[in-house]
């Protein structure tokens, strides 16, 4: 081809045709102009598209992630709602100061003590990905879930470091000394206290621990907002879901 275009312009040339050759130099040009232009709006379109299914693959993870923390979120309800329950037991029998079940008091109010958080599975910085074909409302959704993630994570942070401190204090004032347990192992190597000494727990001052009580009672209503908390969270996933969706079906 380029030798053709060569033999044209020798032609016009040799033959004297100047105005025709300048004439046809210049259609030479433009042509050439045309066909890099077409080449970039290809290579561009190709761009977009590639970027596009990117983007498109990312909110489908965006879905997966929203979907496992819904799942997260639903178990940690329920262990929630137990120890929420737990909790008011405990409380109302300190309150008739009437623990018949020592064993079962005591390995009640331990599982109190232990620290449930939630971690999202969606990452922090994933509104940095999608920097080309923004959808607004996506993103304001992303925002509003990200900040429902990070009150659930200040909240748990500061129970359970609410919770350690009066766990310690516990430990201090001879708490866990005076119900005297035993540690063991089950048949399917479940560790639990057991074999709880048969007190008078008014001797011991269990009925007047204003440490114990108050364990029982941060966790219940601890419990209560991280509930309520969590299903605004399962909420708000599930709308975020549905948009994402609908914008992916759209395209």
């Amino acid at each position: 081809m380029i030798k053709f275009f060569r033999k044209i312009r020798q032609n016009l040339l040799s033959e004297g045709k100047t105005g025709k050759y300048l004439k046809y130099a210049i259609g030479e040009i433009f042509l050439v102009v045309i066909g890099i232009l077409i080449a970039l709006g290809i290579n561009n379109w190709n761009s977009n598209r590639n970027e596009k299914i990117k983007y498109q693959k990312q909110l489908a993870q965006v879905i997966q992630n929203i979907k496992s923390d819904s799942i997260q979120l639903q178990n940690l309800k329920q262990s929630r709602i137990s120890a929420r329950n737990i909790a008011s037991s405990l409380m109302k029998e300190l309150n008739d100061k009437n623990v018949e079940e020592h064993d079962k008091f005591f390995n009640s109010f331990l599982t109190l003590t232990g620290e449930l958080k939630f971690v999202s599975n969606l990452d922090k910085q994933i509104k940095n990905q999608f920097e080309n074909y923004q959808n607004a409302e996506i993103h304001e959704l992303l925002d509003d879930y990200q900040k429902l993630v990070d009150g659930i994570e200040f909240r748990e942070f500061r129970h359970n470091e609410f919770s350690e401190n009066l766990e310690t204090e516990l430990w201090q004032n001879g708490f866990f000394r005076k119900v005297g347990t035993t540690y063991k192992d089950d048949e399917g190597n479940k560790q639990y206290y057991s074999k709880f000494k048969n007190l008078d727990l008014d001797e011991i001052g269990i009925y007047d621990d204003e440490t114990l009580y108050a364990l029982c009672l941060r966790a219940e209503l601890g419990f209560s907002w991280l509930i309520t908390e969590y299903d605004l969270l399962i909420q708000k996933g599930f709308k975020t879901s549905q948009i994402i969706n609908k914008f992916i079906d759209n395209k």
